[in-house]
């Protein structure tokens, strides 16, 4: 089933809708291949095989954001069971026990989302999910039921925040000489960013894939060898948007700043810090360049950017993609009081463009 354009609730599609996919493998050592997907512009989940771990199937998202990290734990598919014939799928019910059993079953007829076979007992409902009237109600972006087979090391803050927290008897295989994220969520795809050192302690901020999309998380350290979880503040649920790279710069006024790339945003935001602790920070703002005259703005970059203060005067240089069109791309302003003014960019040379090609590769300047 394909719903096309701009989506459509459940009443618009005619009430709840059950939808199953019964497949037989003719070719296991094959990786990647999707039974049964839902997607929405660019989030989707679907039932994978054989992308992360060979000849087991996994729930897989974009950019893996609500993939499960561990899959050692899941059942190798043979291909020994026989398809199911139509009048076998006739009589499958919903909310009633069949001869064919499940992998997993949740039926949220008692206002929980509990898995009835015990795979997997850690169940959470995240961004806005909810059960109602039996009834599992994805209404609102980011709407989640995030299930895991154990339980993953983290504290709550008052207002939602997680905290991760490395356990005291780690896995035998993690490298617990490196920093290491222990949870929640996939260390993926890793990137550190923005780093400070802000009234005595280092501080880093990584990507990780959070309930509700990317995310940084956010350690500090004195020596940077001991280091600290701070609360991820920097979320999807908090920004609107999801976290890719960027970098921190300091502000005139003597203010931790973070430049970075809002997924799902198109564009390259801006946030400073509002403590010490550098665990609360503005609203972020988008940066909006002032086109110029003549000036083609379809080839302006907004990608993986990175920000500076020389003398008087903000720069940031925004990143290309290979093939797109869009070579890095640098801009400035002047600026009287704070970096809140620099929302408006100017950049301040026409976007280059080259045919040439050296190695392979594709050449840019931009002076």
């Amino acid at each position: 089933m394909s719903l096309v354009g701009n989506g459509v609730t459940a009443q618009q599609a005619g009430g709840d809708k059950t939808l199953v996919s019964w497949v037989s493998l003719a070719d296991t050592t094959q990786q990647g291949g999707c039974a049964l997907t839902i997607q929405s512009y660019d989030h989707f989940d679907g039932i994978v095989f054989g992308e992360r771990v060979a000849a087991k199937w996994m729930a897989g998202s974009e950019g893996f954001t609500r993939t499960q990290g561990d899959q050692q734990e899941n059942a190798v598919e043979n291909a020994d069971d026989k398809a199911l014939t139509a009048e076998e799928i006739r009589k499958l019910e919903t909310n009633k026990e069949s001869e064919i059993k499940p992998y997993a079953w949740w039926t949220f007829e008692k206002g929980i989302e509990t898995d009835r076979l015990g795979r997997f007992p850690v169940n959470t409902l995240s961004g806005g999910a909810k059960i109602e009237g039996g009834r599992l109600v994805l209404d609102a972006e980011g709407a989640t039921l995030i299930a895991a087979g154990k339980e993953v090391s983290y504290t709550l803050s008052p207002d939602g925040f997680k905290t991760p927290v490395f356990p005291e008897n780690p896995p035998a295989n993690w490298l617990t000489y490196h920093l290491i994220h222990p949870g929640p969520g996939r260390a993926e795809p890793g990137d550190p960013n923005c780093a400070f050192y802000w009234k005595g302690r280092y501080h880093l901020h990584y990507i990780y894939g959070a309930d509700d999309g990317p995310a940084f998380a956010h350690v500090s350290s004195t020596d940077m060898v001991h280091w600290k979880w701070h609360p991820t503040t920097l979320t999807p649920k908090s920004t609107g948007h999801g976290m890719f790279s960027g970098t921190g710069f300091m502000t005139k006024d003597g203010k931790p700043a973070i430049i970075y790339h809002g997924w799902w945003s198109g564009k390259n935001q801006i946030a400073v810090a509002g403590d010490d602790l550098l665990e609360k920070w503005s609203k972020p703002w988008k940066l909006e360049p002032r086109i110029q005259p003549g000036q083609d703005a379809s080839k302006i970059a907004n990608w993986d950017p990175d920000a500076w203060l020389d003398g008087d005067t903000y720069y940031a240089l925004s990143g290309g993609t290979p093939d797109s069109g869009k070579p890095p791309t640098l801009f400035k302003r002047f600026l009287a009081k704070t970096a809140c003014c620099a929302r408006i960019l100017c950049p301040t040379h026409s976007i280059p463009t080259s045919s040439a090609t050296v190695s392979g590769q594709r050449p840019w300047s931009l002076c």
